[in-house]
């Protein structure tokens, strides 16, 4: 679902206009990148739980070539649903 489409059912469901609707939106993904970035886990009620993982680096061989890359680590946002 793209962010209108949400934003358009969002102001339908709760009343508000599309303008308040982006806003808590908005608001509401702010605080969910803020936690995470502090490394916080959102769990939502029979939703699911959001969390942030680190992948640890790894070295690959390009097996045309032979050459060795490696690839730093990395966060990765992932989601458990209930």
């Amino acid at each position: 679902m793209k962010f209108a489409e949400l934003n358009e059912l969002s102001a339908k469901q709760t009343g508000l206009s599309k303008r308040e609707s982006e806003q808590r939106i908005n608001d509401l993904t702010a605080l969910f990148a803020k936690l995470l970035s502090a490394g916080k886990k959102i769990e939502i009620p029979d939703f699911g739980r959001l969390e942030v993982i680190e992948k640890q680096e790894y070295t690959a061989i390009d097996a045309a070539t032979g050459k060795r890359f490696l690839y730093p680590p990395e966060l990765e946002i992932i989601f458990n649903e209930r």
